[in-house]
């Protein structure tokens, strides 16, 4: 399936900031209805999913891919998002249809802490040629999802960041348009560039309006804000690379006692893909 996401790859003029606009929607809304997220789970899930997009803008080789991994304290549980090197991406929330609390509305938009709590964020980097991943974690410190993964980028790569996510919903409470703007501070950037950056990323003060405002200008209007140039573009798409093949063999790898829990009362297995919420019948 094709679609009109991408991921912005751009640099100052002077080479010491880099940095990468994203914009998702077909794969906001394609992701929302597989699984069937009311628009609290689907406000939280797509910050984490953008959040992995803009990571994945640093994957440098065709077989490489990030899972980013959020172990809550919170409600939401646990969240999933797995993007690799060709734009493709796939994850789960764990708790698809969240409760509202109480105070988590602030300005029109779900404030995700409440919902996450504090955990665990666990990002592993499966590279070619290289047979052991690299993981890397560190603690949820905010519950938001956004700045705990420049805390990431902080404390784990010693890269100095600002990043930015939101999102428009629409009024029958569907998600619009979702996007989210990554800088990092490359090695030789003063502290002077490194705060002219950063005011400029805080003078944005609402990400969300401006992508519901300007959806069709928003790369232009992010580029021109930050001064970055054009480098390269990505298209982002939801896939799944679940196959029959690949799901008989994990029910081949069951013993007897975990086959019967997926077992219906005809007899046949089902199972269904965490990733796109597919499911899969099988005879014994």
């Amino acid at each position: 399936m094709t679609s009109n996401d991408k991921l912005i790859t751009a640099i100052s003029k002077d080479g010491k900031i880099h940095g990468y606009v994203l914009l998702i929607r077909d794969t906001a809304r394609i992701i929302q209805e597989k699984h069937k997220m009311n628009i609290i789970s689907s406000s939280i899930f797509l910050r984490a999913l953008a959040g992995g997009a803009l990571l994945s803008g640093s994957l440098k080789n065709r077989d490489d891919r990030l899972i980013l991994t959020w172990s809550c304290t919170g409600p939401v549980k646990k969240i999933v998002v797995d993007v690799n090197y060709q734009g493709e991406i796939r994850g789960y929330i764990e708790e698809p249809n969240l409760q509202f609390i109480e105070g988590s509305l602030v300005d029109g938009s779900i404030v995700a802490e409440p919902y996450i709590g504090f955990g665990e964020f666990n990002l592993s980097r499966i590279s070619a040629g290289i047979g052991i991943p690299y993981h890397s974690v560190t603690a949820i410190e905010t519950g938001e999802i956004a700045q705990d993964l420049s805390i990431y980028l902080n404390q784990s790569l010693q890269i100095e960041s600002c990043i930015n996510i939101g999102l428009s919903i629409s009024e029958k409470n569907e998600i619009e348009v979702c996007g989210g703007a990554l800088l990092m501070a490359l090695p030789g950037a003063s502290d002077e560039e490194k705060k002219i950056i950063g005011d400029k990323f805080n003078e944005i003060s609402s990400l969300t309006g401006l992508l519901k405002d300007n959806e069709e200008n928003t790369f232009d209007i992010l580029l021109n804000k930050f001064d970055l140039d054009f480098v390269s573009e990505k298209e982002i798409k939801f896939n799944c690379s679940c196959t029959d093949e690949i799901i008989r063999k994990l029910i081949n790898s069951l013993n007897e006692k975990e086959k019967n829990e997926y077992r219906l009362a005809d007899n046949k297995i089902s199972v269904v893909c965490q990733y796109c919420n597919k499911e899969y019948l099988f005879d014994d």
